[in-house]
């Protein structure tokens, strides 16, 4: 069985960007987290799940780190879940920057990381 738990769209005010002016006024960014666990038996106990709360805190203390690249973000986010929760199977991150720093009209820049297990 395949177990998925995570987080869509969940903002966050940071200070990420490679041009001092991103790092001094800051800006919007989106996460989407969620991560896999293979073979999940007990959906009874939350002791036995992956907590969102606990994939928020980890987002949330990794966006503060202001950081030029959002890729780096990104990595350090999947390595915080591997070591805070082993049992993950896979971990996808994506952070998106709306308007990257007023060089984009509409949309978002956007960066993915996917780690798999094995």
């Amino acid at each position: 069985m395949k177990y998925q738990s995570g987080l869509q769209g969940v903002e966050f005010y940071a200070f990420h960007g490679v041009y001092d002016e991103e790092q001094k006024t800051g800006g919007l960014f989106r996460v989407d987290l969620m991560v896999t666990v293979l073979h999940q038996s007990d959906f009874e106990r939350l002791s036995s799940l992956i907590n969102y709360e606990t994939l928020y805190a980890i987002a949330g203390e990794e966006m503060q780190k202001t950081t030029p690249l959002i890729e780096t973000v990104a990595h350090r986010i999947v390595l915080a879940v591997q070591n805070k929760l082993p049992e993950c199977d896979e971990i996808r991150v994506s952070i998106q920057k709306p308007h990257a720093g007023g060089l984009l009209k509409s949309g978002c820049a956007v960066v993915e990381i996917k780690w798999e297990k094995g």
